[in-house]
């Protein structure tokens, strides 16, 4: 299982992931829908997702119903 933070900005996200214990930092992506679903096709059921809480969370969550079961949200 990994667990994946975003870190969530007006333009990008940046991204964290602990596996086995080592984190690491995974680069960021674009806030636009895209580049969302590109980082959400990316994730497995066995992932966690935490979000912090921002306005601009809704653009993470609600883009897709796709991006919703990928991230399990």
């Amino acid at each position: 299982m990994r667990v994946i933070g975003l870190d969530v900005h007006r333009n990008f996200a940046q991204v964290a992931i602990v596996e086995n214990g080592q984190a690491r930092n995974h680069g960021r992506f674009a806030m636009d829908r895209s580049a969302v679903l590109r980082f959400a096709e990316t994730l497995t059921k066995e992932d966690d997702v935490v979000l912090e809480s921002t306005g601009n969370t809704a653009a993470i969550v609600c883009y897709d119903r796709r991006c919703l079961r990928l991230a399990r949200a």
